[in-house]
């Protein structure tokens, strides 16, 4: 399971997720799941080029990387 804290303070990342699909985007928050209703671990949430708020649960995140 991919470390999402270590992308917290990243910038842009491009995130390969479960579903198949590529997203890349800014990095707007990472939510400790004790801190959140209705959720069951922690997420990753970015924001698109187009303006798009984007949630990936920690479990749906098969890779992230860094973009510059």
């Amino acid at each position: 399971m991919v470390d999402i804290w270590e992308f917290s303070q990243a910038g842009s990342v491009r995130i390969w997720a479960v579903d198949g699909k590529l997203y890349e985007g800014t990095v707007i928050c990472v939510d400790d799941v004790e801190e959140m209703c209705d959720a069951e671990e922690d997420e990753i949430t970015i924001e698109t080029s187009d303006g798009k708020l984007i949630g990936f649960p920690q479990s749906q995140v098969v890779k992230i990387e860094r973009l510059k």
